[in-house]
């Protein structure tokens, strides 16, 4: 390929990688905010799936009902096997309950840490592409 080719695509590649990266940021955030400003719903899980890490993560689906009787669904992890039928609280935003999680502080690091850290990583790996090259 040649050296103006590269760049070029180098300059595309970086740009999405920045609203990539923006993008996982925000996620990240959002899950303390929720969290805190969050309105509550108690939920049961209505479906748990087997280990899908050798570390014993167990994929969770809960149900919730919000105040106006709509019902919603969400995803989650968890350590615990066998939660099938347990009831958890539930955090999601009173404009849109799609927008849900376990109202866990620990989830809500968790995943917000892992979010975060994936969008720094788009968005240092964009600033290396954007860098002029120096020619040999």
């Amino acid at each position: 390929m040649k050296p103006r080719e590269s760049r070029a695509l180098d300059g595309w590649v970086s740009k999405m990688l920045v609203v990539l990266g923006l993008g996982l940021v925000v996620l990240a955030l959002s899950k303390p905010l929720l969290l805190v400003a969050g309105s509550r719903a108690k939920g049961v899980i209505v479906f748990q799936e087997g280990g899908v890490s050798t570390r014993g993560a167990y994929s969770v689906r809960y149900r919730f009902t919000v105040p106006d009787g709509q019902t919603y669904e969400g995803t989650a992890f968890t350590a615990v096997q066998g939660v099938r039928f347990a009831r958890v609280t539930i955090a999601y935003l009173a404009i849109a309950p799609h927008l849900n999680m376990p109202a866990s502080g620990g989830y809500a690091l968790v995943t917000g840490v892992g979010w975060g850290l994936a969008g720094l990583l788009a968005l240092v790996i964009a600033k290396s592409l954007g860098k002029p090259r120096r020619q040999s």
